[in-house]
């Protein structure tokens, strides 16, 4: 089965008065309908509860507390899901809510059991809605964006694409006197291409052009294609399934593990390990295990089995994450050691800090 998930953010769903855009709704649910003639799976990640329920509690403009923020998505989730239903139901496709949590994601059972979830509502023709819980889930309105949930959706559902619809026409290079430039495609994210996103957002969104480049980081190293693009252009979607350049293609060739997926994106950070620049070398050149000679400090109070970040001692750069094998206070003790001194020192044929199976490196 090929998927599609589409990400729409904010400023496309509702208009500057907190009211949904019904046209764009409708729009949406006529191409759900041309998905399906070319046998591809959409799953729709949203924005707009908070958009839609602000006007509700008599304010002005658009909260910036936290307890107003909770309040809005109450009110405006039930009315996004309403608005979807009936735009989906005229062209009678049923559509279904997930609303999630970066815990969610963190705990690998409840990760598998959102996966089983969505693919049962998917082999039903049945359209998932996720939007992040906002009204519990303190941490994802404070820091969280729907372009994160959406390409952390598009990796545990192993999707072929992940499209992100923006009011603009994808990442854009502004040079002085000229209109501006949209960029095609993009294979790596490099200074250059970090130097063209902006903070700019719209002013129901949560998003702006940095949080969909993060989302594209995560795309390239997934085997994920990315695209940024506008529905200005109602044949967006027609387009790139023709492979025509529109807005912006993040062309990915990794592909990682889903094991290496979750332990790169999605399972919580228990602490911190600091490796030697030799062992850094390593890590980056060769696919090698971690072990204990490399290893120069520990941070934090983790049991084996958690995830710790890994950086070079030597300039404090993050290297990646991994799932050690032994507990802190262990580390603590057999750090700088050979393997052979370990193996004796605890009387286990398992050495390694990290075995490279369980270890990702950027």
């Amino acid at each position: 089965m090929r998927l599609w998930i589409i990400k729409i953010g904010t400023s496309l769903l509702v208009d500057e008065r907190g009211n949904p855009r019904t046209d764009f709704f409708n729009w949406l649910a006529q191409e759900i309908v041309f998905f399906r003639q070319n046998n591809i799976a959409t799953a729709i990640v949203s924005s707009g509860a908070i958009g839609l329920g602000w006007p509700h509690l008599g304010r002005s403009r658009r909260p910036d507390d936290l307890t107003g923020k909770q309040a809005a998505a109450a009110i405006g989730q039930p009315i996004l899901m309403e608005t979807y239903r009936r735009a989906m139901a005229s062209q009678k496709i049923t559509v279904a809510q997930a609303l999630l949590s970066r815990q969610d994601f963190s705990d690998r059972q409840s990760y598998l059991n959102l996966r089983r979830t969505i693919h049962e509502l998917l082999q039903h023709n049945i359209v998932p809605i996720i939007n992040e819980n906002d009204t519990i889930a303190t941490e994802e309105i404070k820091f969280g964006d729907n372009d994160t949930l959406a390409i952390m959706i598009a990796t545990r559902l192993k999707a072929e694409k992940l499209i992100i619809l923006t009011d603009v026409p994808g990442l854009c290079e502004f040079i002085p006197g000229q209109s501006p430039k949209v960029i095609p495609r993009v294979q790596k994210i490099t200074t250059e291409i970090e130097r063209l996103a902006t903070d700019r957002r719209s002013k129901n969104g949560t998003g702006g052009m940095k949080t969909k480049l993060a989302a594209a980081r995560i795309a390239l190293m997934s085997g994920i294609t990315l695209h940024i693009a506008s529905p200005q252009d109602q044949e967006v979607f027609r387009r790139i399934l023709r492979g025509e350049n529109v807005g912006t293609c993040f062309l990915s060739k990794a592909n990682l593990t889903s094991r290496q997926l979750w332990i790169a994106f999605a399972a919580l950070i228990s602490g911190r390990i600091g490796i030697d620049a030799g062992a850094a070398k390593a890590l980056r050149t060769r696919p090698v295990s971690l072990l204990p000679a490399g290893l120069v400090k520990v941070e934090g109070n983790f049991p084996a089995g958690a995830v710790v970040e890994i950086y070079n001692i030597s300039n404090n750069q993050t290297l990646g994450k991994g799932i050690v094998n032994f507990p802190a206070n262990i580390l603590e003790k057999i750090k700088g050691k050979h393997s052979q001194q370990v193996g004796r020192l605890f009387n286990t044929t398992r050495t390694e800090v990290i075995h490279r199976d369980n270890l990702v490196i950027w």
